[in-house]
């Protein structure tokens, strides 16, 4: 190599050996470190245009978190709706068939029983309706909707829930296991055909078709007494005689009908009197 300092040819080194000056060595471009930066690919196939038309596509094919989550909502939706619908149709033409409802099917029973509740409680506003408004005409401080719907509505919702917390205990009492969303689940199976009956009743006098206190009756009996009977009597007794436990029952749902169906209907009624003969 030649000295860049004296001109003359050196041996490849640090320093020169003719003079000693330090020799500046350059690496070949080969030994140089490669480039870090990223490089940009362009693919050369298509043109810019359809480039971009291309990854809007992408975008719009690739579903986001909300649209996952909604459409997730709503196939879970569906299904709980047809499991309704199944659970409904399957009772409904065969009641006995409620002996085998299991605690899978808890949540359709209790969308039915809350429809229920809903139908029954706004027949009965219709029922009391005009009490109520004549009561307000004289005077008296009364919501229609607060004594002819939503006390209705709550009144019953606690007296299927009791029912149901009252067998479930009664199962216990005779020496039999129990699972309460199980004994909910036949509850309300077995209780279909009364609650309709109960139903057909309290539209009948709301169209003034004709007096159905009978239908309405019956159905609250099936809610009070039949359905606790079928229940307990699926399994042999091991503990407490079922008699005397059904006796118990009746007497809770006695006290727990009367002071429901006193509190929706004769509530309004002792109200008007009162305020015409007091």
């Amino acid at each position: 190599m030649i000295c860049s300092n004296c001109g003359k040819e050196t041996a490849q080194r640090k320093f020169c050996t003719h003079c000693g000056a330090n020799i500046m060595v350059d690496e070949p471009a080969a030994t140089a470190e490669p480039s870090r930066e990223p490089t940009l690919q362009v693919n050369t196939g298509n043109s810019e245009p359809e480039q971009i038309q291309q990854v809007q596509q992408d975008i719009q094919s690739t579903p986001t978190n909300s649209q996952a989550q909604q459409n997730e909502a709503v196939e879970k939706l569906k299904a709980t709706t047809k499991d309704f619908g199944h659970f409904f149709l399957k009772y409904l033409k065969s009641p006995n068939s409620a002996r085998h409802a299991t605690a899978a099917e808890f949540i359709p029973a209790i969308i039915l029983m809350v429809i229920f509740s809903l139908i029954t409680a706004l027949l009965t506003y219709f029922n009391v309706k005009d009490t109520f408004a004549i009561s307000s005409f004289l005077g008296t401080d009364s919501n229609p909707f607060v004594g002819g719907f939503l006390k209705p509505l709550c009144l019953l919702l606690l007296f299927l829930a009791l029912m149901v917390a009252v067998i479930f205990g009664a199962i216990k009492l005779t020496g039999n296991t129990a699972n309460f969303k199980e004994v909910f689940a036949k509850y309300t199976a077995y209780s279909i055909s009364f609650l309709l009956l109960t139903i057909i009743g309290q539209l009948a006098i709301v169209l003034e078709v004709f007096s159905a206190a009978a239908l309405i009756t019956i159905g609250i009996s099936g809610l009070s007494y039949f359905i606790p009977t079928f229940i307990l009597f699926e399994k042999e007794a091991k503990g407490i005689d079922r008699v005397y436990i059904l006796l118990g029952i009746y007497i809770i749902g006695t006290i727990a009908s009367g002071y429901m169906l006193s509190t929706i209907i004769m509530s309004p009624a002792e109200g008007f009197l009162d305020n015409i003969f007091g």
